[in-house]
């Protein structure tokens, strides 16, 4: 869904001597959601990496503790026999992860992950990143913790069978879809043995506990997806049609706040232009896009 609800609102509140005060007030609401007008299911292509026929599993991201990228790597490597056709393409780099091996190509060396069915890619296009996501067989991930997870609810999106652990905000909008992996617990954070992003190994001072997904169950779940790919294939695809609706509805919370700030400092249809993105009606009561929103699902309040 594209567009973000933002303005700043007029000056409307009063001082406790019943004074007008000079206050702006600044609402975002920025739907971190997918834009179904790029990621959508499509026909495959014989392009980038996809001429040679093997099955190909997409990890994007970026190396970090946090989001398994050693583990994952490790788990592809264990589970897939060399001479199986399976590939698995990393875009991975992380100029500031806090350890001295300054590349992809040298952190697999590192920790003696170097392997001819390891496709490292460095930064691709927007284009090419688009084109990876759709033509990709299975996506990749299998975090300790996510805000959010843009690249998995894009994969899905595009109809491809995703993979990720069952915790933190992505379950927001995938848990019942994709392939999640079980969680078996908390581990601290305090235990990062490679890197972090923006945090150097010698000074540990994230707080609290990550998830701890169960490798074990990635590999089955890896292997389950290259075996029976084709069925997860077409599951993606039905659960890829409803994700535009699905980011709307997680949004909603998000819509009522502003909606009842709109309310509560007393603003006017005019003032609201000010501020009102294209192709969005705002009022007192509702908030719609009539391209996504049928009558039963327009009122918030």
């Amino acid at each position: 869904m594209k567009g973000v609800l933002a303005g700043t609102l007029p000056p409307t509140i009063k001082s406790p001597s019943d004074k007008p005060c000079a206050v702006l007030v600044t609402v975002k609401v920025v739907p971190e959601g997918v834009d179904v007008n790029t990621f959508y299911p499509e026909d495959s292509q014989t392009t980038l990496d996809y001429v040679d026929g093997r099955f190909k599993f997409i990890l994007f991201g970026r190396w970090d503790y946090r989001k398994s990228t050693k583990e994952i790597i490790e788990t592809f490597l264990k589970e897939f026999d060399p001479l199986e056709p399976v590939d698995l393409i990393i875009s991975v780099d992380n100029p500031y992860s806090g350890d001295s091996h300054g590349t992809t190509e040298k952190r697999l060396e590192h920790y003696e992950l170097i392997d001819e069915r390891i496709k490292i890619k460095h930064f691709p296009s927007r284009e090419d990143y688009i084109t990876y996501l759709k033509n990709g067989h299975v996506f990749l991930s299998c975090a300790r913790s996510e805000g959010w997870n843009l690249p998995l609810i894009e994969a899905m999106a595009c109809g491809t069978p995703s993979i990720y652990s069952d915790c933190s905000g992505q379950t927001e909008f995938a848990r019942g879809k994709g392939l999640p992996v079980k969680i078996i617990g908390e581990k601290s954070t305090q235990g990062n043995n490679y890197s972090n992003f923006g945090i150097n190994l010698e000074d540990k001072h994230i707080p609290g506990n990550y998830y701890e997904p169960d490798y074990k169950d990635l590999a089955r779940v890896m292997r389950d997806a290259y075996e029976n790919y084709v069925d997860h294939k077409k599951r993606a695809v039905e659960e890829a049609k409803i994700m535009c609706g699905l980011v709307l509805v997680l949004f909603n919370d998000e819509i009522k706040v502003f909606v009842k700030l709109i309310l509560v400092l007393n603003i006017t249809s005019s003032s609201l232009d000010l501020f009102k993105p294209a192709k969005w009606t705002i009022t007192s009561q509702f908030l719609t896009k009539s391209s996504i929103l049928d009558s039963s699902s327009k009122k918030f309040l």
